[in-house]
């Protein structure tokens, strides 16, 4: 009787072992189900929504006009956006289309214009590094190449440094205040950047 009773008994604790075994699988299958999944593309329209300089922007002498650390958002997309086709810089975005395209386009309420034809982006296997190669048309007389490093996704966020971007004198000139200031003819500027995707219909 004894013998039976332990059998008994231990053939509980199987069974109650295998239904808190079968549990804890089920709840771990749900918590996998819930992360979201990686993405595999930065494919996408974006908006530049943060440029801090790394290096200094000085003028023909080397004097420090805009020091390391600033915010030079606005100065920076005129910089890169130049021949947006928007009249509102605010409004000017960049399409990474999935075929490998890269265009200007407008959002808001110049939505409705045509996009300009600005050249090619690629990106790495692990997302970690974003190249726009610009054309002629937006960066005359060559084109430019902009190697964004240390990409991060974060949500419809995109986040990563640049070692320069050309700032031709004739920008720098154009903003208020620097007007009188003697720039070099380029400067190379390195930022840490910020770009938000645009939802759809942009």
């Amino acid at each position: 009787m004894e013998k039976r009773r332990l059998i008994w008994s231990f053939s509980a604790y199987m069974l109650v072992g295998l239904v808190m075994a079968g549990l804890v699988t089920f709840t771990s299958c749900n918590d996998d189900d819930d992360e979201e999944p990686e993405a595999t593309t930065l494919a996408g329209v974006y908006r530049m929504t943060e440029a801090i300089t790394t290096t200094d922007i000085v003028d023909v002498e080397d004097s420090v006009i805009i020091p390391s650390g600033s915010n030079v958002t606005a100065i920076m997309a005129g910089g890169i956006f130049g021949a947006s086709p928007c009249d509102n810089p605010v409004n000017s975005a960049v399409d990474m289309a999935e075929d490998g395209k890269l265009y200007f386009v407008c959002t808001g309420s110049e939505s409705d214009k045509n996009g300009v034809d600005a050249g090619s982006w690629s990106e790495s296997s692990d997302l970690s590094t974003l190249t726009l190669t610009l054309n002629q048309t937006v960066v005359p007389p060559t084109g430019f190449v902009l190697s964004i490093e240390n990409v991060s996704l974060t949500g419809a966020v995109i986040n990563g440094t640049i070692s320069g971007v050309p700032m031709p004198n004739t920008l720098l000139g154009a903003i208020p205040g620097f007007e009188d200031i003697n720039f070099p003819i380029i400067q190379l500027v390195g930022a840490e950047i910020e770009f938000t995707a645009v939802p759809e219909p942009f």
